[in-house]
């Protein structure tokens, strides 16, 4: 299973570490904490929202479940930067990459997964094109769930896709099994 996110560095500047009524709407009273104890809080507060999002992305996919994101069902161990809801645990790598915070999850399973980067939606089409040897007629599909896969055309294969965007940024987590 995987997942990922990514948020810009501009949400810094929302000062949103001191709105203790938006902290209570998304974070757990210990993330509360940690994150008004950080050096820098708002830098806190996004690597913990960003891992929330890249977890659940993960859950809705290993799972099959609709999409419902309550951010307080994901709690974020920061010890070893695991994201818990319910029994699951998901283990996060979270990153200060250029210009955003990049979180991903991915199950130990999957021994190698590759990430693009791109500026706005633009899909880095040749790029994935060489990394897992699929025809310029391949195509980005969500099914009923909303969960994206790159699905090409002539072969009518599927291959998971974890897609995550903001602002000028773009992010493309692909797991590369059987390849």
């Amino acid at each position: 299973m995987i997942g990922n996110d990514l948020v810009s560095l501009e949400r810094l500047d929302q000062k949103k570490a001191g709105n203790p009524r938006f902290l209570q709407k998304i974070f757990t009273p210990r993330e509360q904490e940690i994150i008004q104890i950080s050096e820098n809080p708002d830098l806190q507060l996004w690597q913990f929202w960003s891992a929330k999002e890249s977890a659940y992305k993960a859950h809705q996919r290993k799972f099959q479940l609709a999409r419902k994101f309550n951010p307080l069902d994901f709690a974020v161990d920061p010890n070893n930067f695991t994201v818990k809801i319910g029994d699951s645990v998901y283990p996060v790598i979270v990153q200060k990459i250029k210009s955003f915070i990049y979180s991903k999850t991915v199950f130990t399973s999957i021994q190698k997964f590759q990430t693009f980067f791109s500026e706005g939606n633009k899909i880095p089409s040749e790029d994935i094109i060489e990394l897992i040897g699929l025809t310029a007629d391949f195509q980005i599909v969500k099914n009923h769930l909303g969960i994206p896969s790159l699905h090409q055309k002539s072969s009518s294969r599927e291959y998971p896709i974890s897609i995550s965007h903001e602002g000028k940024f773009s992010s493309f987590l692909i797991p590369l099994i059987n390849y």
